[in-house]
């Protein structure tokens, strides 16, 4: 601005010009204000905003749960209508099921009564025919009673202690050899009761050469079947039967056929096989008030010792437990810690010995390749129960297969084998004592003195018992020395049976 030439406007400008300043100042600290207060309101707009933002965002998400629920409800009301729609079914389907129970309950009430009316009836005719056995037992039992009296009054006449004979044929091998015979039956013996030996001198000229006539209860020819033989046999089946006990017991040297008598072959069955088919035969055929039950012990007498051939480990030579005879309360002999078995037919008994026989034992010896070197012992218990009485009778029968006898010096047996012959020769000879001391009546019968006589004591002696023996022998001429032995053996158990009533011994 120009100067002014009045001082007092150049005061009044400048004071104008300071106050305008002042407004300047003034307007700006104001912008300066609102400026920050904008940014202030910036500030919490973006804070607002981005609260905003997350609410916006959390109401999304609740939107999208929301559909989700509701997406689940509409599944659930579709489920519940499926649900409903098989609750009606199963509904349905248990009121058909209480509908078919009630009718079969009513149906089975009406069995039930009807069953019910059949047992009485049932039980009614039980108790009639329980009685009408009564009945009969009392008509019939005196006579089975008598019957069996009389049955065993025969064969007591006969001798409680028989003696038969048996020859075996020639083998194909001694034909081939053209081995020569020394056995003999005279032709005028109808009742075929005897045999004639001719034997040459022994090797010691213990025995000098000749001829001897033996008589026994029975002699059966090499050309004799099976079931010849067991036709003489089954008396004593049916005596076992009718209570009371049996012995059977096959004596002779080795290889002259004992084994073959009582085993016999699959094709061809020996008495023991033959027994046991018997046993059932009569029990199926006996008077309905009989029930039977049958049970088998299977035992060798080996150097004195009894060994259980039903024993799980008597094929392994492992048996533990110790096996002694011993006596019941009522005097019946049995075996301890032995396996007895029930049999139920004859073909689990044939099972039984084939079971039995393999663990057998066996040795060679100079007479046999394969000789038993062992007494084999058979027990059949037999149980008669009375249904009507409630009574039970026990009998027993014993198949016995004895070791081979032989003479040392015929055997040359050593080792083992000589102490096997040694123990075998002396339970045989315990066995002829014992039947001669039962046949002369004496009070003492050693029985204990061999392992073998003490296990048949209960069958070789007591009441009405029944002994059978077989002397097996050859008919070579080879063996003519051991098949004296044996003859006489035989003959001196017959002659002793002779006090009984039955039997005959050397004849010449």
């Amino acid at each position: 601005l120009p100067p002014l030439s009045d001082p007092a406007a150049a005061v009044a400008a400048s004071q104008a010009a300071k106050d305008a300043q002042e407004q300047i100042r003034a307007l700006r600290q104001k912008v300066s204000g609102l400026e920050e207060d904008l940014e202030d309101e910036k500030i919490r707009a973006r804070r607002e905003r981005s609260a905003h933002q997350d609410e916006i965002e959390s109401l999304k998400g609740k939107t999208r749960l929301s559909g989700k629920f509701l997406k689940g409800v509409e599944e659930v009301k579709v489920s519940a209508v499926d649900l409903h729609k098989r609750q009606r079914t199963v509904e349905e389907d248990v009121r058909q099921l209480q509908l078919y129970t009630l009718t079969k309950m009513q149906h089975c009430a009406a069995s039930m009564s009807k069953i019910g009316a059949q047992l009485r009836q049932t039980v009614e005719e039980r108790d009639m025919l329980k009685s009408a056995v009564a009945e009969c037992d009392l008509k019939i039992g005196p006579l089975i009673r008598e019957k069996r009296r009389l049955f065993n009054e025969l064969l007591t006449a006969k001798g409680n202690i028989r003696v038969f004979c048996r020859v075996r044929p020639l083998s194909q091998r001694e034909l081939d050899e053209g081995a020569q015979g020394a056995v003999v039956y005279p032709p005028d013996d109808g009742a075929s009761r005897l045999i004639r030996l001719e034997y040459g001198d022994g090797p010691k000229k213990d025995i000098t050469a000749g001829q001897k006539l033996f008589e026994y209860d029975r002699v059966f020819h090499a050309t004799n079947t099976q079931e010849e033989i067991f036709a003489d046999v089954q008396p004593l089946i049916q005596s076992v039967m009718d209570g009371f006990n049996v012995c059977v017991f096959a004596y002779g040297q080795t290889g002259s056929g004992k084994t073959h008598t009582m085993e016999g072959s699959r094709d061809d069955p020996g008495v023991t096989h033959r027994a046991f088919a018997e046993i059932f035969k009569v029990a199926k055929e006996s008077w309905g008030a009989y029930r039977y039950d049958f049970k088998v012990t299977l035992v060798e007498i080996y150097n004195e010792t009894i060994r259980d051939l039903l024993e799980a480990k008597a094929s392994f030579g492992q048996q533990q437990l110790k096996h002694e005879v011993k006596l019941t309360d009522e005097g019946e002999v049995y075996v301890t810690n032995v396996v007895k078995e029930t049999v139920g037919s004859p073909e689990e008994f044939t099972a039984l010995m084939s079971a039995g026989m393999k663990n057998r034992t066996t040795g060679a010896t100079k007479m046999n390749d394969r000789s038993s070197r062992s007494h084999l012992v058979m027990i059949i218990e037999v149980e008669q129960h009375n249904v009507v009485k409630g009574t039970l009778v026990r009998s027993k029968l014993s198949l016995v297969d004895l070791a081979g006898n032989e003479r040392l010096s015929k055997t040359e047996a050593t080792g083992d084998r000589l102490k096997e012959a040694l123990h075998i020769n002396k339970s045989l000879s315990a066995l002829g004592d014992v039947i001669a001391s039962l046949t002369s009546r004496k009070g003492h019968v050693p029985f204990r003195n061999s392992k073998l006589t003490h296990l048949l004591s209960d069958s070789l002696g007591g009441a009405d018992c029944k002994t059978l023996m077989f002397v097996n022998v050859s008919p070579t001429a080879d063996s003519s020395q051991e098949t004296l032995c044996s003859l006489r053996f035989a003959a001196k158990v017959n002659a002793c049976a002779m006090g009984q009533g039955g039997g005959a011994g050397a004849a010449g």
